[in-house]
């Protein structure tokens, strides 16, 4: 485990507070009003490590140049809005009963598709 630092204790308290799924560039833009010496290099170093210990998501996208970064509050899964390029928090519970040949660590699924706003003609897409 790494040291604590007050970096990475700033990325995780936004991350808490984030519904967006924001990018490091995102994260950095607001760390920037806590820390304002902070580097972009910082924030990727932070973010890999914190990745590595398993206290944040990575969601990379195939076709994106950039990932997202998630704080898991509770287990859920994730939904990508092909239009509007946002991602969602979605509730599916694995509690059904099924056996799989090997040792499940994680599970994560990505659904994509396009959200009910976009689906609607709503303002944000």
């Amino acid at each position: 485990m790494l040291r604590k630092t007050k970096q990475r204790e700033v990325i995780l308290d936004i991350l808490k507070e984030s519904r967006n799924h924001p990018t490091a560039e995102e994260i950095y833009i607001k760390a920037k009003m806590f820390m304002p010496k902070i580097s972009l290099s910082t924030i990727y170093r932070a973010l890999k490590s914190l990745v590595n210990e398993g206290k944040i998501i990575e969601i990379k996208l195939q076709g994106e140049s950039y990932s997202r970064y998630d704080y898991p509050l509770k287990e859920h899964q994730h939904f990508y809005c092909r239009k509007c390029k946002r991602i969602f928090d979605i509730d599916i519970s694995l509690d059904g009963d099924f056996e799989l040949p090997h040792k499940v660590e994680e599970f994560r699924a990505l659904f994509i598709g396009v959200c009910n706003d976009c689906l609607k003609g709503g303002l944000r897409c």
